[in-house]
């Protein structure tokens, strides 16, 4: 029980598991007498082995119970010979939260559960990238089985373990049956009991996973499964009427269906809200994880510009270059007095540089984080065209601004308002200043984040017309791993993203502010002596 309770967010996330074991023995008929084998967690019970195996087998009892102490419901599966085992593995990773692999499966050397992991970690169009846990418990010896990992699954070993192997968002980790044997060296700390299993695979889950961004991702997963029974509770069957009622007397009743995600989502982010999740930002926790070794990687130069800035020098005397940075990075620059004038531009943006550089990181990750707080990405689902869409033509991006009243309902071809997206650059590539969002570049091989701003000239807006072609509304087609929009010109569209609600929001009043902008006539004299 105290093992569950220190357990952090990550490992509290994984709360199913499936073994999959063609030497687990499951019933009575599976065993036979014999004389009594070495006793032991992990070991073969005494005086019971399984027939036609020349191998230990797996009591699935006590893996079942190791698990089960560790807050993690786990289910066994013995597969017969020519049952079909790679289906079975393909099915249950996408399951269980915890796939649990043998690694000869009737003496096949591997082949099984390596065409598995390459077919998990093999990008499909059809399904988008999904975190999976792959777990190699074995007879065989672990540096053996992390050699055809590498060079068979091209999987890429983890920087601080010999045993943990990552592909995209899957991460595979082995770990040996305690019937192996004696083994030397490091190979030996991955010698797993039953009792020692899931807590051995927790440690490498939350390891790999461990971070920030990553805490607060699983624990706002977590904060929402746990309110799911409140969420169900509220909608209950009580409001099959109303919400039929609601649907019938729509104009288009395909609204329905929207509305009501908007509705639950609404629900979702309450819980969230009203959840201990922000504490994960607070100052305690960041001064924490700010202290780790290696975090705060040259702190000399920012602790320079602090030092020039700050209106008493008292703050910095007592303490390091690294626990002024620390400071600054948990209270935030103000709050550890900087001068009211140096909120300024230049000054912030010439610590913002050197608060970079003191983490050790490029801006590629600064990009993506902007990303995702600009935008979202398509799903599998086809985006419709309406307010939010991003889209491609020429080498230009646009913004629809059509309200989604008027991109829904559609009995004929409608005009959809598309303002222009400038990219923000300098010649150099470097970001200019007012930058309003920032999203991917499509056709780009690397991925590049590129800043945009918007227009707000109503003279730059574009009106081509589409065909909702029988729908009630205008819906992208998808061709190469792509989604295209055709207006009635054939002129194609590549839909790019969604911008975030409250960004395209932002556009649309800019451009009815400058609507609004009445043109007069004044003095010149009057109109540039105004101006220093």
């Amino acid at each position: 029980m105290t093992e569950i309770q220190s357990m952090t967010a990550i490992g509290d996330y994984f709360r199913t598991a499936l073994l999959i074991d063609d030497r687990a023995f499951d019933t009575a008929s599976d065993l036979e007498s014999a004389e009594p084998a070495p006793a032991g967690d992990g070991e073969p019970t005494a005086g019971l082995v399984a027939v036609q195996n020349e191998y230990t087998s797996v009591d699935w009892n006590r893996i079942v119970h190791a698990f089960f102490q560790e807050g993690v419901v786990c289910s066994v599966l013995r597969p017969d010979q020519g049952e079909g085992i790679l289906e079975l593995i393909i099915k249950g990773s996408k399951i269980a939260d915890l796939l649990i692999l043998d690694w000869d499966f009737f003496d096949d050397n591997g082949k099984t559960t390596i065409k598995a992991i390459k077919e998990i970690t093999t990008p499909d169009a059809s399904r988008s990238k999904a975190l999976k846990a792959i777990i190699i418990y074995t007879e065989m010896s672990p540096d053996s089985v992390t050699e055809a990992l590498v060079k068979k699954c091209e999987l890429i070993k983890d920087e601080e373990s010999d045993y943990v192997f990552s592909k995209d968002a899957t991460i595979v980790s082995v770990f040996s049956k305690s019937s192996i044997g004696s083994m030397e060296g490091e190979e030996k700390s991955r010698i797993a009991s039953y009792s020692k299993l899931p807590a051995m695979i927790r440690r490498d889950l939350e390891k790999y996973f461990g971070g920030l961004v990553p805490e607060l991702a699983f624990s706002a997963v977590n904060i929402i499964r746990e309110s799911t029974p409140r969420i169900l509770a509220t909608f209950n069957s009580t409001l099959d009427a109303p919400l039929l009622t609601h649907r019938a007397l729509l104009s288009d009743i395909s609204d329905a269906g929207p509305q009501f995600i908007r509705l639950l989502t609404s629900e979702l982010e309450i819980s969230l809200m009203e959840s201990s999740l922000t504490h994960l930002l607070g100052d305690g926790s960041i001064r924490k994880r700010l202290n780790k070794p290696g975090i705060v990687k040259d702190p000399q130069k920012l602790y320079a510009d602090l030092s020039g800035y700050l209106e008493t020098s008292h703050h910095l005397k007592q303490r390091t270059a690294s626990e002024s940075v620390i400071e600054a990075v948990a209270l935030g620059f103000h709050e550890i007095g900087l001068k009211e004038d140096a909120l300024k531009d230049r000054p912030l943006k010439r610590m913002m540089n050197q608060l970079v550089e003191c983490f050790g990181v490029g801006t590629g990750l600064h990009e993506s984080l902007a990303v995702l707080m600009s935008s979202h990405q398509f799903g599998q689902i086809p985006p419709r065209l309406e307010a939010g869409i991003v889209v491609k033509r020429d080498e230009r991006y646009w913004l629809c601004i059509q309200p989604l009243c008027d991109s829904v309902r559609l009995t004929k071809s409608r005009k959809f308002p598309l303002l222009p997206l400038i990219i923000n650059v300098n010649e150099d590539g470097s970001i200019k200043n007012h930058s309003a969002a920032m999203i991917w570049a499509v056709n780009s091989v690397n991925s590049k984040a590129i800043p945009v701003r918007f227009s707000s000239s109503i003279y730059d807006l574009e009106m081509p017309e589409f065909d909702p072609k029988g729908n009630s509304f205008v819906e992208a087609q998808e061709e190469n791993g792509a989604w295209w929009f055709e207006d009635m010109e054939r002129k194609r569209y590549r839909a790019v993203c969604r911008l975030r609600g409250e960004f395209t929001q932002q556009a649309v009043q800019g451009l009815t502010l400058g609507v609004a902008r009445p043109g007069v006539d004044s003095s010149e004299w009057l109109r540039r002596s105004g101006r220093g």
